[in-house]
């Protein structure tokens, strides 16, 4: 059995092999073979082909080859977890998000992490390359509207945790939207044409069930007070035309302000905010950790787990390693040699 799994079996590229000879002895084994079995041997080896991994030229995702065993190793696959993470941000680290494969890939993973895992692997290693996207390659052109960059981000509408998907918009795209809307009207619009562009654009949202979501048709609300403004300038000579108001002030204009809007109101609206005593409070305060991370987002930089030194976590923060410490960031100057640095430092 120890030549099966570490020698003949090829994990890969037929990780069913394996299972078939496991469950054809199974009946013979005891309990005590069986687990040392699956988690002295299999385990081991999987973990091994975890490292291994390179999506660039493993045409099989990791998920194929991994979830076979999920039926017999159960809750010991969780120990796998922190390496397939490694190896899914390794992975995304060169993605674009016009390769709409990684769908498929993250998907399996959702509801074996668990909500809240999947959603600070999503905030890190795929949140940050659609906002890329959206900044370097989305542009709203009345006169000449590409919709490629901004399919490419609809498509993980149902795979990016609600909140992250809604404050992407929210804060990335909307903004830019009104904003050229402002322009457009602050000119000598063509009504006809102004009101085939809010209707296409409502309409690919309706399209893509997003609509009737309240934190974005407030967005569409405000569009209908600038389309109410050019109305009423028709005819009117430049100077006494009513004036084109400003908008929510308080609006978000990037995704971490909508992320933050977001919490507030949910703490707002929590029936048990009065109770909540000051301790409880500082416990929910953002950690170093947080703002290094929504750093890295701003400015598009990698920021992910990177082995250890001397037993600490060691983090890559764009083109530096780092590692946090007791609300300190130590950054390493020479190899394995690291000093405390203000965070300004880091970019």
């Amino acid at each position: 059995m120890v030549q099966c799994v570490n020698v003949d079996w090829q994990a890969k590229s037929a990780p069913a092999d394996c299972v078939d000879v496991f469950l054809k002895f199974r009946p013979h084994f005891s309990s005590e073979f069986e687990e040392a079995f699956l988690h002295q041997l299999v385990l081991a080896r999987l973990k091994k082909e975890c490292h291994r991994w390179d999506p660039r030229s493993d045409t099989i995702p990791i998920h194929e080859w991994l979830l076979p065993w999920l039926p017999y190793v159960g809750s010991a696959m969780k120990s796998l977890y922190p390496d397939i993470r490694l190896a899914l941000a390794s992975a995304l680290n060169q993605w674009h998000p016009s390769d709409l494969s990684v769908l498929a890939v993250l998907s399996p993973w959702r509801e074996l992490w668990g909500e809240r895992e999947y959603g600070k692997f999503t905030h890190r290693h795929v949140v940050r390359k659609l906002i890329r996207c959206l900044h370097r390659e989305f542009e709203i052109n009345p006169g000449n509207q590409s919709l490629e960059a901004l399919t490419w981000v609809l498509e993980w509408k149902d795979h990016l945790p609600d909140r992250q998907f809604i404050a992407l918009l929210e804060g990335e795209f909307f903004p830019k939207w009104l904003k050229v809307l402002r322009k457009w009207v602050s000119g000598s619009p063509n009504l006809i044409e102004l009101e085939k562009w809010y209707c296409g654009w409502k309409l690919l949202f309706e399209k893509n069930k997003l609509a009737t979501n309240e934190r974005l048709l407030v967005h569409f609300h405000g569009a209908l007070v600038l389309l109410r403004v050019a109305t009423e300038s028709v005819g009117v000579s430049v100077e006494n035309r009513p004036p084109v108001p400003e908008l929510n002030g308080s609006a978000a204009t990037n995704y971490q302000d909508a992320l933050a809007l977001a919490r507030d109101e949910e703490v707002k609206d929590s029936p048990v905010r009065e109770k909540t005593s000051p301790r409880n409070v500082s416990s929910r305060s953002v950690s170093l950790k947080d703002v290094i991370e929504n750093m890295a987002i701003s400015h598009n930089l990698t920021f992910m787990p990177k082995g250890f030194h001397d037993g600490q976590q060691v983090y890559t923060f764009g083109k530096h390693q780092i590692i946090i410490e007791q609300g300190v960031v130590f950054l390493e100057e020479v190899k394995g040699v690291f000093k405390p640095v203000d965070l300004e430092q880091l970019l």
